[in-house]
């Protein structure tokens, strides 16, 4: 061993420890035949280190992939960190090939690194091409300039970790550059595909719903829904770039099965014996998803982009008063996208999404407390006449307009909680309707609202709201009923309260047939309270109640024949009850009212055919 003498300094290849020296030899006969494989093939044969070492360099400055470089240095790498025995250490050949090597690695180390980071700086000052409206520019020709120093990165890794952490942080610094120029250009063109739209308070949202007479295209959904899909290949595209470049989350054994591949065609032994499988040292970096991995360098990278996203939000907001359901809707499908597998970490996007969702989330809960608090302290219009309150309107066009945006959203826990909320404070608004304000019934305009906010969730079929619409039906027969006994009370007022009084004798134990001995409830009172109530006076204030009801109903809602039914219904259970208690209490007096009860039905077939 010790009169073998090495001429070929540059490429050492030792894979040590062997027991056999002349094992030792056939391995590093193998380095001799890949240089005399690179002379060959760049017709370069000199021998000395100098013209070696420049010729290396001259390697290394072609900005492409150079395989014959990349191998030697992989593998010996490696065999550098195997043990040597005091035996061959003492060798002044081995001795002289290990601080050989030691000073080309490090000043590979430092080309190379010099390299790389002269090639992140050069992209980060990059000019973005100029592209369409609302288009991202794409970052695949960077990637594909940085791929072929994929097995050197490794190699980097595994010889320095040091210097090799430090290149993730040049990489994010200088390119973030370029993605804040792009992010922040994107979102100015958003932004003005929204600035012609007219700032408005609820109230005119209301008067404009669904964005009449402007395009669907510059909604504040749709110009997110944009912005998003450009951004999504963006982050996804580099989040693989950044784990296939810097092999991050790769633990020490993946890494080597990864790596191996660019190493099985150096050559064999002389002996034609396989090389034996490289020993890898520990990872420096403990094993983790490649999506943990690559959070820290994408946060650095994407820094401006959650801010820039928060301030758009807030665009599309004001742009439009209900912007922010359009956002909500939006934000809420692409969160569901961007999810991964359940086993899988979630990817940077959709970590960084979910966090703008709780802001839109917030925004939009703000802007239903606002309309519920308006929908509680709305009055009626002054002197209202009947008819459809605003705040049913209003719940209305919300409830269509909200579903119209979630039509094909699979997320709408939020959207239901809020019209619950609305459908309360409707039904809140309604029933503190008060007199003072309305020159009708307020029994019927609450039974025509309740009616109308029946319908209409009858029309959408909406799954949280089967509890409200069945208690708007309730509501609607209730004050209904109400309606119908207070108008049949004024129309017979003094006959009705006579009778009340005699059932509250009666209830109070008075005998039925004592009761006509009582002053207030004698037969000549009867007969003087029965006398105000002729058939045709009976018939006249039916006919002026019908016109009543006919004219504060909504055609609408027709409600006029239910109601009116109604009405002949109630009016034939009392005459029947006050014919009843003229029967037990005036028995054989000879009072009797001064229309039949076939009189009574042909003054409402007759009001009806009018």
């Amino acid at each position: 061993m010790e009169s073998f003498h090495f001429t070929h300094k540059s490429f050492p290849v030792l894979r040590l420890p062997v027991a056999d020296p002349l094992h030792f030899c056939s391995r590093f006969l193998a380095c001799l035949d890949f240089e005399l494989h690179l002379e060959k093939l760049y017709k370069w044969n000199s021998s000395s280190l100098e013209e070696k070492k420049t010729f290396l360099r001259a390697l290394w400055k072609l900005n492409r992939r150079c395989p014959l470089c990349e191998r030697p240095l992989g593998c010996s790498g490696r065999d550098m960190q195997v043990a040597f025995g005091q035996g061959y250490r003492k060798l002044q050949a081995v001795a002289e090939q290990l601080i050989l090597f030691e000073t080309l690695k490090q000043n590979f180390e430092n080309s190379f690194v010099n390299h790389i980071t002269n090639i992140f700086e050069m992209q980060g000052n990059s000019q973005a091409p100029a592209l369409g409206p609302m288009v991202a520019p794409s970052h695949g020709p960077h990637h594909e300039e940085l791929l072929p120093y994929t097995p050197l990165m490794s190699w980097l890794r595994n010889i320095n970790p040091t210097l090799f952490w430090d290149l993730p942080k040049v990489y994010s610094q200088n390119l973030g550059r370029l993605y804040e120029r792009e992010i922040r250009a994107l979102f100015e063109q958003a932004k003005l595909a929204l600035s012609g739209r007219r700032k408005g308070s609820l109230q005119e949202s209301w008067e404009k719903p669904m964005g009449r007479g402007q395009s669907q295209e510059d909604t504040p959904g749709r110009v997110l829904e944009k912005v998003l899909r450009e951004l999504q290949p963006l982050c996804t595209k580099e989040q693989q770039f950044l784990q296939e470049f810097f092999w991050l989350g790769c633990d020490s054994v993946e890494l080597q099965v990864r790596v191996g591949t660019w190493h099985l065609s150096l050559p064999a032994t002389s002996g034609g014996e396989p090389r034996a499988a490289p020993e890898e040292p520990p990872c420096p970096k403990p094993r983790s998803l490649p999506e943990e991995a690559t959070a820290p360098v994408l946060s650095e990278l994407f820094s401006c982009l959650e801010p820039e996203l928060r301030a758009f939000l807030d665009v599309c907001s004001k742009a439009r008063p209900l912007g922010c359901l359009h956002v909500l809707g939006t934000l809420s499908d692409a969160v569901l996208g961007t999810r991964g597998s359940c086993s899988a970490a979630p990817s940077f996007l959709h970590t960084l999404l979910s966090n703008v969702l709780l802001l839109a989330k917030s925004n939009f809960n703000k802007c239903i407390g606002t309309l519920c608090k308006e929908m509680e302290e709305a009055k009626a219009p002054s002197r209202m006449r009947g008819g459809i309150l605003p705040c049913v309107s209003r719940f209305q066009e919300f409830v269509a307009f909200s579903e119209e945006v979630f039509r094909t959203s699979q997320r709408r826990g939020e959207l239901d909680k809020a019209q619950l909320r609305l459908a309360s404070s409707v039904f809140s608004s309604i029933s503190s309707l008060s007199s003072a304000n309305l020159r009708v019934n307020t029994d019927m305009v609450m039974m025509e609202n309740f009616h109308h906010v029946h319908n209409f969730l009858c029309q959408k079929n909406i799954p949280c709201l089967e509890d409200k619409k069945r208690e708007a039906m309730q509501r609607s027969r209730e004050h209904m009923e109400k309606f119908v006994t207070t108008s049949l009370g004024q129309t017979l007022e003094r006959l009705q309260h006579f009778f009340e009084g005699v059932k509250a004798r009666l209830a109070q134990g008075v005998k039925e047939e004592e009761l006509s001995f009582q002053l207030a409830y004698s037969k000549q009172e009867l007969r003087k309270v029965m006398e105000k109530y002729p058939g045709k006076e009976v018939k006249r204030a039916l006919e002026s109640l019908y016109r009543t009801i006919h004219k504060c109903l909504s055609p609408e809602e027709n409600l006029l024949p239910v109601v009116w039914k109604a009405m002949e219904q109630e009016f034939v259970r009392q005459y029947r009850e006050f014919e009843e208690l003229i029967q037990r209490c005036y028995a054989g007096s000879g009072i009797a009212l001064d229309f039949t009860m076939e009189d009574l039905l042909s003054y409402f077939n007759s009001i009806t055919n009018m």
